[in-house]
C-alpha cells in the first residue's frame, strides 16, 4: 500500500515552493488591481498592423493622459489592438481623444461614430460641414441642419417620437422641430435642428469596447470581495463542523475532530486562494496581468470546488475512523485518500480539459476568468489530497507519525 501520509512533508515542502514565490510576488506589487477595482477607464480599438503601444500613449499623454496603460491585445477576428487604460473619463473626452487618435493615423477604421452616406428623400448627400455631395459622411462632432425630417439608423434624442434599434452619440446637442422616425438615435451636446428627412447608416467599426467605472464603485467592489472570501471561510468552517459533528475522537483528545476537519478545510481553501493569487501576482509582474470582477467570480469558484473535493475525503475518513480498523490514525488517513485518489483526480480531469479548451479556444474577454479557475482547480485537487487530510495527521500525531491507541476491529474498509 502506498504511502502517502508517510511523505507528508513532502507535499507540504511542494506547495510552500508554489506559495512562497507568489507571495513574495504579491508582496513587490504584483497584483494589478483592474478598473473594476481602481476605477476608470478602459477602451479596448482595432489598430492598424504597424502602430505601436508608444504611439499610442504619445497621443494619450499629450492630451492628458499622463497616466494611461497602452497594451498588446489581439482580437478574436485575429486583428492587432490595443487596449487602452486610464482614469475615467466621459463621453466629450472620449470623441476628443478619438479624433486625436484618428488623426495620428491609429485606429483601424472609424474610431468616432458617423453617418454614411445620409439622404434626402431627393437622393442628395448632405457632407460633414453641410455641403450637398453624393459619397460624403456626416460626423456625429459636426453640426448638422437639413430642412427635411429626420430619419437616423442610430440613436436619437429629439423633442418628437423615434424609434431606436442603435447607437450615435454626437458631438453636439440634438434637436428637431419636425416629426422624427427611424432605426437609432442621436444624441449629444451641441445642436442639430432638422424639420425634414435624413436616413443613413453608423459606424463605429474601430473599437472593441468602452468600459467606465468610477472610484467609488471601484472601492465598493474591493470591499466586497474581500467581504465574500472572509463570509465563505465562516460558512465553510460552521458547515464542516456541523456535519462532521459525530466524528469520535481517536487519540489523546484535545480539540474535537469536527473542528480539526473545518479548520483543515479552510486552510486548504487558503492554499488555494494563496496559489491562484501568486500566479496572477508572477503573471502581473511578467505580462502585466490585471484581475477584474470576474477573477474574485472565478476565486469563489475555485473556494467552493477545493471544499466540495475535501469533503469527499474527509467523509470516508470518518467512515473509516468509525469501523477503526487500523491500528493508528495515519493508516486511517492514509487507506481513505487511496480509496477516493482516484475519483478525485478523475472528476477533477474533466473539469481541467473543459477549461483548458476554453482558454486554447475561448474570446478573449474570458481569458484571465478561465486561467484563474483552471489554476484553482489543479491545485485544489493537490490540496485536497496531499494538504487536508494530511493536516489532521499532523494535528493528530506530530510531524513524525506517532501511532495512536490500537483500536477494535469492527468491520472492513470499503473501497471507492
Amino acid at each position: 500500500m502506498f504511502d502517502i501520509v508517510g511523505k507528508r512533508n513532502w507535499f507540504f515542502l511542494a506547495s510552500l515552493a508554489l506559495i512562497i514565490p507568489g507571495l513574495i510576488a504579491i508582496l513587490t506589487g504584483g497584483i494589478r488591481p483592474g478598473i473594476d477595482f481602481t476605477g476608470g477607464t478602459l477602451w479596448e480599438i482595432r489598430v492598424k498592423p504597424n502602430v505601436t503601444t508608444t504611439q499610442v500613449y504619445q497621443v494619450l499623454s499629450e492630451n492628458g493622459h499622463p497616466e494611461a496603460v497602452v497594451q498588446n491585445a489581439i482580437e478574436p477576428d485575429k486583428s492587432s489592438g490595443i487596449i487602452m487604460r486610464l482614469k475615467a473619463i466621459d463621453q466629450t473626452e472620449k470623441l476628443t481623444l478619438a479624433q486625436k487618435l484618428t488623426a495620428a493615423g491609429i485606429p483601424n477604421g472609424n474610431l468616432t461614430t458617423s453617418v454614411t452616406n445620409p439622404t434626402t428623400p431627393g437622393g442628395t448627400s448632405i457632407g460633414a460641414s453641410g455641403t450637398p455631395t453624393s459619397t460624403a459622411s456626416i460626423t456625429t462632432t459636426a453640426t448638422l441642419t437639413t430642412s427635411k425630417t429626420v430619419t437616423p439608423t442610430a440613436t436619437l434624442t429629439a423633442s418628437k417620437t423615434v424609434t431606436p434599434t442603435a447607437a450615435l452619440t454626437a458631438g453636439k446637442t440634438v434637436t428637431s422641430t419636425g416629426a422624427t422616425t427611424g432605426t437609432g438615435a442621436i444624441s449629444g451636446t451641441g445642436a442639430i435642428s432638422a424639420t425634414g428627412t435624413t436616413t443613413g447608416t453608423t459606424t463605429n467599426d474601430a473599437q472593441v469596447s468602452l468600459q467606465t467605472v468610477g472610484p467609488a464603485i471601484g472601492s465598493e467592489i474591493t470591499g466586497n470581495a474581500i467581504l465574500a472570501v472572509a463570509a465563505a471561510s465562516l460558512a465553510i468552517l460552521a458547515y464542516l463542523w456541523y456535519a462532521f459533528r459525530k466524528v469520535p475522537n481517536y487519540g489523546q483528545g484535545g480539540i474535537p475532530q469536527a473542528l480539526r476537519f473545518g479548520l483543515c478545510a479552510v486552510i486548504a481553501m487558503l492554499h488555494d486562494v494563496l496559489v491562484v493569487l501568486g500566479v496572477f501576482a508572477i503573471l502581473g509582474h511578467l505580462f502585466g496581468i490585471e484581475i477584474d470582477a470576474l477573477f474574485i467570480t472565478a476565486m469563489l469558484t475555485v473556494v467552493g470546488f477545493s471544499v466540495h473535493d475535501t469533503i469527499v475525503v474527509f467523509d470516508r475518513v470518518r467512515e473509516n475512523l468509525a469501523r477503526r480498523i487500523f491500528p493508528s490514525y495515519a493508516q486511517v488517513v492514509n487507506h481513505s485518500l487511496l480509496q477516493t485518489l482516484a475519483r478525485s483526480i478523475n472528476t477533477s480531469l474533466t473539469v481541467i480539459f473543459t477549461l483548458t479548451a476554453l482558454l486554447l479556444f475561448g474570446g478573449g474577454s474570458i481569458r484571465n476568468f478561465v486561467l484563474a479557475l483552471l489554476i484553482g482547480i489543479i491545485s485544489g485537487t493537490y490540496s485536497s489530497i496531499f494538504n487536508a487530510s494530511l493536516l489532521l495527521v499532523v494535528w493528530e500525531s506530530g510531524w513524525r507519525t506517532r501511532p495512536s491507541p490500537p483500536p477494535v476491529t469492527t468491520g472492513k474498509a470499503r473501497t471507492a
